[in-house]
């Protein structure tokens, strides 16, 4: 409820009716503005209180701007930077608002303003009573209005949150990302598809949006529609095994256009004389090709390269196992068991070859 203004308060000077009154409106979202349209009424309102206060109605501003902005900092606000320049500009003589909060939900908005009104001598005037910031008491008042004003948006989000756990316990939270007619319109597709047309339209419409983020805009053109190709599909889904499947609108790696410059290893000259020393001696330990390299040149090899050597034994190792799965032939090579070499049997690989190997 507004309060009756009187007109003879000593603040109200000529030079501050001689200038401008500004009145600000807001609301903090679109629906506050569709569903709450007595307290937008009540902030227009506040246009007759300016009038009453000794400002003439043609020297009476309403700024709107901010209509379904929120006041907490984290949106622009156009209105509200209009009026920062209006008092900046020495052009303000009265700011009215319906309180506090309808100008700012934060402290460095708040205090911004109250400090070009101390400067610039604007009146603020809020539902109730006029305030002067040059004045210590109303300074006061003023600040922890603003103070006030944010702890309390901050209360609001923490009932909010707290009812939306509420609901979420019972089961009963949900979230309408979609109409209800698209719901059902998706359900019966789902319900009537077939599952495999179904998959590879989504990959073609995915690989589709893949290309277009990739030119970066630079072909605006319409496009034609993605064709689903049901026989790449099947294709790919026989090697998706072997290296995970990729989503096409994945961000595309970084690729380097001039190779890597490779330093030479010391090991490669040696390399064919390990894989020598593994194929003659598979149960052979790392830490006895090493010895082997100190005897050969000690003042390159130390102990302190036995870590490499491991890595580079396990991956030759790993390249002989392949060999033997991919090649059969391998397996004649390797030494048999002795009981298979007494019954004639040639396919019976001994015990030696894939026992523990230690490194």
């Amino acid at each position: 409820m507004l309060a009756i203004p009187s007109s003879s308060d000593e603040r109200l000077t000529a030079v501050r009716r001689s200038k401008f009154a500004y009145v600000y409106v807001r609301q903090s979202s679109i629906n506050q503005v569709r569903h709450h349209q007595e307290s937008t009424e009540l902030q227009y309102s506040l246009v007759d209180r300016a009038v009453r206060l000794g400002w003439p109605p043609d020297r009476v501003v309403v700024i709107d701007e901010d209509l379904g902005k929120s006041g907490n900092g984290q949106v622009e606000r156009v209105g509200f930077q209009r009026l920062i320049a209006e008092i900046g500009l020495g052009n303000a003589g009265l700011v009215v608002s319906l309180d506090a909060s309808r100008l700012a939900r934060n402290n460095r908005d708040w205090h911004q303003l109250l400090e070009l009104c101390s400067l610039f001598g604007v009146i603020i005037a809020d539902g109730e009573r006029l305030y002067d910031p040059c004045a210590y008491h109303d300074r006061l008042l003023l600040g922890l209005s603003g103070i006030m004003s944010e702890a309390e948006l901050h209360q609001i989000r923490i009932r909010l949150h707290q009812g939306e756990r509420q609901k979420a316990a019972r089961g009963e939270l949900r979230i309408p990302l979609l109409a209800e007619a698209d719901k059902q319109r998706l359900q019966a597709m789902m319900e009537t598809a077939d599952p495999v047309l179904l998959f590879a339209g989504i990959r073609a419409a995915q690989e589709e949006l893949g290309r277009r983020v990739d030119r970066r805009g630079l072909n605006a053109k319409i496009e034609e529609p993605a064709v689903i190709d049901l026989q790449r599909f099947a294709a790919n889904l026989k090697t998706a095994w072997k290296s995970g499947e990729t989503r096409p609108t994945h961000r595309r790696p970084y690729r380097r256009t001039k190779p890597y410059p490779k330093r030479p290893s010391m090991y490669e000259p040696f390399e064919a004389q390990i894989k020598g020393w593994l194929e003659e001696e598979p149960a052979l330990s790392a830490a006895s090709v090493l010895q082997r390299l100190t005897k050969i040149d000690p003042s390159r090899f130390k102990e302190k390269n036995l870590r490499m050597v491991q890595r580079l034994v396990k991956v030759w190792r790993m390249e002989m196992a392949g060999l033997i799965i991919l090649d059969g032939g391998w397996m004649k090579s390797w030494p048999l068991s002795p009981s298979a070499a007494t019954d004639g049997e040639r396919t019976h690989v001994g015990p030696i070859a894939f026992g523990n190997i230690p490194r």
